[in-house]
């Protein structure tokens, strides 16, 4: 799939969440194209924004070695193909990242536990957690330090293994 189209307005719900049939049906024409096939890839994947220009995790060796710890590799999704990105995150069991577009890809996972790093409280930020609950998906947060919505972040370790141990151990 070279480009992929999609209304700006498509939801009639006034609960934010994107109705199930529409993310089904993108799903299933995506999938037609791109073949499940065999791949060593990571099925605990960290979603780097090391390549943006904002959000990113200050901390983030800290972090990446944090996560190595638990047999989660580094993916940076803006380097990928759309049928890259769908095959790995396809086979995603946990799904972790900052707040950002390459949190989208839980469109493609199956059963998925996401941990959203985000900063900011406010409800209208909880994108995300919309989607994952329409995919089926667990869906928790590492609450980060982070001056505005816009800026760098920084992820507390401690904070993140807690949240790591209570849901892979």
């Amino acid at each position: 799939m070279e480009e992929m189209l999609l209304p700006t307005y498509i939801r009639d719900r006034t609960n934010l969440y994107v109705p199930h049939e529409f993310l089904d049906y993108v799903r299933q024409a995506v999938f037609r194209h791109v073949p499940v096939g065999t791949s060593s890839s990571p099925r605990r994947i960290y979603v780097s924004r090391s390549m943006a220009s904002r959000r990113r995790v200050i901390n983030e060796a800290e972090v990446v070695e944090c996560l190595s710890a638990y047999g989660i590799g580094v993916v940076n999704s803006e380097i990928l193909s759309l049928e890259e990105q769908v095959r790995l995150f396809r086979q995603a069991e946990l799904i972790v990242g900052p707040h950002g577009a390459g949190l989208t890809n839980m469109l493609f996972s199956q059963h998925a536990k996401v941990i959203e790093f985000l900063g900011d409280p406010n409800p209208s930020a909880r994108h995300f957690v919309r989607l994952a609950a329409t995919l089926g998906h667990e869906h928790h947060f590492v609450q980060v330090r982070q001056k505005s919505k816009n800026e760098d972040m920084f992820v507390d370790i401690d904070v993140l293994k807690r949240r790591l141990d209570s849901l892979i151990g």
